[in-house]
This record gives C-alpha cells, structure tokens and sequence, in this order.
C-alpha cells in the first residue's frame, strides 16, 4: 500500500533482484540510460553480483525520481553494498539471529555489531525485543554512532483491534505481527519526516489506510500459500533459513494444517549452515514425507549472467548430476539419523529436479496433503517456478 507514494523496494536477490512498484519494463530504462563510464583505477573491472545488482537499482531509482526507497541490505550491514546511503531517513532491525556467521561472527553479538553498522549519526533506528546480548550490542553502537534507539512494542500496543489483529494482517503467523509492528514505526517516521510533523505515539499509529496497508501486505516466499491447480496439494511455502526464524516457520505451518492432513517436506539448506539445528524444530510436525531438494537457482543465474547457453549443464562444465546431489544424500541421512533417535519413522526421497518432485506429488500423494517447502530463498524460489507462481 504505496497511499501515492512512488516506492521501490530492493531486497534479497535469492527470489528477485528488485523490484520498483510502478515502474514497467526496469531492465528497458537501465539499457536506455546514458553511459557514464568511470576508470577503475584500483579497483577490480567490475562489481561482484550483488554489487552491481546494487548500483543498477540505485541507478534506476535515481532515474525515476522516486519518493522513497526501501533498502534491505544483503548481508550483515557495516560492509554491506547497501550501506552507501550517507543520510537514510530511518533505519530499521529486525530480529537478530545466527546467520551468515562464517562472515559476520559466530555469536548473535559480533552479528549485532555488523548489523549495527547502517546506524549513521542523528538518524532515528527502531528494533524490535532482541536477546539480551544483542539488544546491549546495539545500545552500545547506538551511542558510538550517535543514533537515536528505540525498541518497537509488540502491535497488540497500537491502536488495533483483536479482531484486526487476529484476522487483518495479509502476511500470516505470528512472527509476522512483530515484522509489521516494526514496518509500522518505520513508514510512520518516513511520513513524518516527508511532511515536517511530530511521530505520533504507538497507540495512535495506526490510521485505517495503515491497517489497509497491513491486511494488503504481501511477499512472495514469505508465510505464502498456494494451491496447486494440477492436484488437491496445497504448498506452504517460507523462505526460513536461520533457526529461530525455522521455528516461526514450523509453528506456521503447524497452525495451518490438521490432523488428518498428510504433511510432505521439500527442504534445502546452504551446505555450510548446521542442517541439524535447522532440521530439529521441524521434526515434531509429523511428516510423513521428506525431500531433501536439489537447488539449481543460483548455477543457472551464473550461467546467464555469463552468457552460456542452458544445456551447459550437460557438459563437462559442472560435475555430474548425480555428484551435484551428494548433499541432498547428507540431508537425507542426516533426517533419517534424527527420526530414529526421535523413535519416528519417515519416509525419505530425492529427486533430480524440482520439475520431478512435482511431479511425483502430484501423481502419488493422497488428498489433503499439505508441503512444506523452506530452508533457503533458492529452493522457494525453485518452487515458485515450478508451480507457475506469478505476481500478476
């Protein structure tokens, strides 16, 4: 809900690259821009993918002369591409959890810190209830920058209903009431800065075109269902990739299923992230089938990017299939390990594409069967793809 705004968004590059509301045809302005070419000096030829995915987006938004930008940084934050912006007019955090670690520390403190780093002095930061460790991290980077730091209330301290509460959000479960508490506070501030006026307090906040904005809040990836119209299968289907934000997952899902309902995981992780964490708050749902999923997103992005042709999997270029799958078989394993020390059984199956475990579902699995598919944007996006999910 832009309420005649022009606004872009720029956010993760797993299920797109970004996105500019209002704006048709981005690719088509960028090639249309003039050149403004620049030596190198220094610096290597040229950016690396997210980089330059940055620039390009910073480009078009300059371009179009946009009102506001939402900018979600890519990873961490102080070093971030993203963090080129000298005077945001507000700047948010959201829950703090291990992510990235091999780059931004191994603790939910050192991750703090580099999060911390898009504080930029004078400039109002909202977060939300952190751990302890966190919350202290930021409270000391929030001094060192100079940036003022507030901790957003839960929204059942705004001026919502419960029955709005419990039935006007667009975006679903219970982690999602604490994401739009945060991005209330946020567009609050944006629009208070725009027309010179004090912050309202939290409990006249909300006005109805921000609960408007809330009930038609959507994002691809995110807590979104989708019926299969080839079978009775309805896939539930969360971008989850941390461990607390797959425990929010699973206690999604969870609520929206029944007892009777025959439940399936499609499931893929990034083979540096600790599969076991990541698989435990899923075992108490009950599945009882699950598919550790090949991930081919990222390698035919880099292939387009180079400009090779698709059938470049089929050539010596890349290993065989069957050694591209050899982490589906640790996942598979890994589960199976689970189950018996959790005295469950589970039936277990891997596929060579997300084409053929469509497939399969749709052929073999019985009515009222729910899927699950998390544990990396990539396999969402994989997902989305396969089903012939649009936006339009």
């Amino acid at each position: 809900m832009t309420a005649g705004a022009h606004l872009p968004d720029y956010t993760a590059e797993e299920v797109e690259h970004f996105r500019s509301m209002g704006v048709d045809g981005a690719m088509d302005i960028l090639l249309g821009m003039p050149g403004r070419p620049y030596k190198a000096g220094i610096y290597p030829p040229i950016a690396n993918f997210f980089r330059f995915f940055t620039l390009m987006a910073l480009r078009l938004f300059q371009a179009e002369h946009v009102d506001v930008v939402i900018l979600e940084v890519g990873l961490g934050g102080r070093l971030d591409a993203t963090n080129v912006v000298k005077n945001p007019v507000v700047c948010g955090i959201t829950t703090l959890d291990l992510d990235h670690t091999r780059v931004l520390g191994d603790t939910i403190d050192k991750i703090a810190r580099e999060k911390a780093g898009i504080m930029k002095a004078n400039v109002p930061v909202y977060t939300i209830a952190q751990p302890d460790v966190a919350a202290q991290m930021l409270v000391k980077c929030a001094l060192e920058h100079g940036a003022p730091l507030v901790v957003v209330p839960p929204l059942s301290e705004f001026n919502i209903s419960t029955h709005d509460l419990d039935h006007s959000l667009g975006m679903h479960g219970q982690y999602q009431r604490v994401n739009a508490a945060l991005a209330v506070v946020l567009a609050s501030a944006w629009l208070a800065a725009r027309h010179g006026t004090p912050l309202p307090p939290f409990h006249r906040m909300i006005s109805p075109t921000t609960l408007q904005g809330l009930n038609q809040a959507f994002w691809p990836g995110r807590s979104q269902t989708i019926e299969d119209p080839l079978s009775t299968a309805v896939f539930h289907v969360d971008g989850a990739h941390t461990p607390l934000s797959i425990e929010c997952c699973a206690h999604w899902f969870d609520s929206c299923c029944q007892a009777r309902d025959h439940r399936i995981l499609i499931f893929n992780c990034h083979h540096e992230r600790d599969v076991v964490t990541l698989f435990l708050p899923l075992l108490a749902l009950g599945f009882h089938h699950v598919i550790p999923s090949v991930q081919e997103a990222l390698l035919k992005a880099n292939l387009d990017i180079a400009g090779l042709p698709s059938d470049a999997f089929n050539t010596d270029t890349f290993p065989p299939r069957e050694d591209r799958m050899h982490w589906q078989h640790v996942c598979e394993k890994t589960w199976t390990i689970l189950n018996q020390l959790h005295g469950q059984t589970t039936h277990t199956s891997l596929f060579p594409s997300v084409e053929a475990t469509l497939h399969w579902i749709r052929t073999t699995a019985p009515p009222n069967t729910k899927v699950l598919v998390t544990g990396s944007l990539y396999n969402v996006g994989d997902t989305l793809s396969a089903l012939e999910w649009s936006e339009e």
